[in-house]
């Protein structure tokens, strides 16, 4: 099989030849490794050690957001402002409701998020303005496909996946758009005004699911970091997050996979994830880095129903040794590899300090020992 029929066959549920090993490398492996930070840098990176590149850990957007007659500029901007080795992002939108301004702190300019400074949603009164801000993206942005995706794929072509990773309505605005308490306690004092916000919200996340559907991105990651049950309850999640996880499997085209991304506690959220029918669900992390299910635990009870991926903590490539890297590929292999339906992957981005060789030889035992 070639990469990516391995990769997907397991994302079927089904058996592939080997267990498929897709691992977190970022830029800053590539840089170490391979001498570039770009996606190309990242690929080869991932070529190195006999990992499935799925595009995880890249800044390259995979769509791009036009606007049309350049409205965009006569409604938001973005200025960044080095200081030392890290970068300052502030972010002022202009609307006639009002002005709204954030700033992150981040180590790259092209980084996605970093941390928050300050929040551009600082009382209830600025949601009013941010919907007026997401009525106008609906009427004036055209969601296409980038440039450089149509590049990536036709230069990875077989030796692996385009994943688009997108955000849950409900987790965008966690960290950068409103403070996490605040955001929270939203939901208990105005629950009417956030149904009216995610309800708008999530029409940005159906304008995007239809590009997704008309583009060769295989695979779709839904981001719900700040859904666990660590954070919210069963039942909060049942009214707020779940309804959005349905749409968008039931909106996914009949090639597309779909799959959820969720740190921390998950156990008692599985089932609910599940009723969305999802091709795949991942991080899987131990307890010590705040998981509560294992995946010995997550294939005995839900591995006739969902792909596993995830499991295999980074984190041994700088504090552990050779010996502990061993056990714990062998502890992946031994919990989920039965039958298929399971990609080896981490359960968080691989340290800046991992040595290639390390991670090379981690690859190389679990191809040896999960083949079928």
């Amino acid at each position: 099989m070639t990469p990516q029929e391995r990769f997907l066959t397991a994302l079927r549920g089904e058996q592939p030849d080997e267990v498929p090993v897709s691992l977190a490398i970022g830029g800053t492996n590539a840089a170490k490794w391979v001498g570039g930070t770009d996606w190309r840098a990242v690929y080869q990176a991932h070529r190195a050690v006999g990992s499935i590149f799925t595009y995880e850990h890249v800044y390259d957007p995979v769509f791009t957001e036009v606007w049309r007659n350049g409205r965009r500029d006569q409604l938001e901007t973005h200025r960044v402002t080095q200081t030392g080795s890290s970068y300052t992002i502030t972010r002022t939108i202009t609307m006639p409701q009002g002005t709204l301004t954030s700033r992150e702190l981040v180590d790259q300019p092209e980084y996605l998020s970093g941390q928050t400074l300050e929040p551009l949603l600082k009382s209830r009164d600025d949601y009013q303005v941010y919907l007026a801000y997401v009525a106008e993206w609906l009427d004036q942005v055209d969601v296409v496909e980038s440039e450089q995706i149509k590049e990536m794929v036709d230069e990875i072509g077989e030796n692996g996946v385009c994943t688009w990773w997108m955000t849950h309505t409900y987790y965008k605005y966690f960290w950068v758009l409103r403070d996490v308490q605040a955001y929270l306690l939203d939901f208990i004092d105005v629950p009417d005004l956030m149904r009216h916000v995610l309800a708008l919200t999530q029409k940005v996340n159906e304008r995007y699911m239809d590009a997704f559907n008309a583009s060769r991105c295989k695979a779709l990651v839904c981001n719900l970091s700040g859904a666990s049950s660590g954070i919210v309850s069963p039942r909060f999640f049942r009214e707020w997050v779940l309804p959005e996880l349905k749409m968008l499997t039931s909106n996914a085209a009949d090639d597309k996979f779909v799959g959820f991304h969720l740190t921390g506690k998950l156990h008692d959220i599985m089932p609910l994830m599940l009723e969305a029918e999802p091709d795949f669900i991942l991080r899987f992390e131990s307890p010590r880095f705040g998981g509560d299910c294992s995946l010995r635990e997550a294939k005995e009870l839900w591995g006739d129903r969902v792909c596993l991926m995830g499991g295999h903590d980074p984190h041994v490539f700088t504090l552990g040794t050779r010996d502990d890297m061993r056990a714990e590929t062998i502890r992946c292999i031994d919990e989920a590899a039965a039958g298929g339906g399971y990609i080896l992957a981490n359960t968080d981005a691989i340290p800046e300090g991992a040595k290639r060789e390390d991670v090379k030889a981690m690859v190389d035992l679990a191809k040896e020992l999960g083949r079928y």
